[in-house]
């Protein structure tokens, strides 16, 4: 997944309740609910990996991108992507 950095998913105040509150704290943004989702999914086997990845709108020049951490950073994200074509090609 990759969220722009300066767009609705990354402000903390977007299309917020009281619910969202209560569960995310005060200050929690899309990037922030997305990442605490993947990170959920993967440590209850749903997923095998997920990739959270946060650039400015001038990625498409640049190439920059910030990662939340390193379970949904891309380069595990590819590593065990590359792990599941070896062993279906291995088949």
């Amino acid at each position: 997944m990759t969220i722009a950095k300066d767009t609705f998913f990354s402000d903390p105040l977007s299309c917020r309740d009281e619910t969202d509150e209560a569960t995310f704290g005060d200050q929690a943004s899309y990037a922030d609910r997305y990442h605490i989702l993947c990170k959920k999914m993967m440590q209850e086997n749903l997923y095998d990996a997920a990739s959270i990845l946060i650039f400015p709108k001038t990625a498409g020049e640049t190439g920059d991108y910030t990662e939340l951490d390193e379970m949904t950073g891309l380069r595990t994200f590819v590593t065990q992507l590359a792990g599941h074509v070896a062993a279906a090609v291995a088949i």
